[in-house]
């Protein structure tokens, strides 16, 4: 979900801000934001509450994070 970091960032909040507004750790949301960790559902909901956003739009962009590493090991 390397997209949640433009949208965190867009938002002004610091990855310590995110991690506690959503309940999670720092190095969880690094994690994330990475692409080094896949996040479960309830962990999504989580950083959609945080960010004041819908659950569809934090589940599309770890679709679209997924479709962009896809696509860079095809190169």
């Amino acid at each position: 979900m390397q997209h949640l970091k433009e949208i965190r960032l867009h938002m002004g909040l610091s990855q310590n801000v995110l991690a506690k507004k959503a309940g999670l750790s720092r190095g969880a949301i690094q994690h994330i934001e990475k692409g080094i960790r896949n996040p479960t559902l309830i962990v999504c909901h989580a950083v959609a509450s945080a960010l004041n956003v819908s659950l569809a739009d934090v589940l599309a962009l770890a679709e679209k994070s997924s479709e962009d590493k896809s696509h860079r090991r095809e190169l």
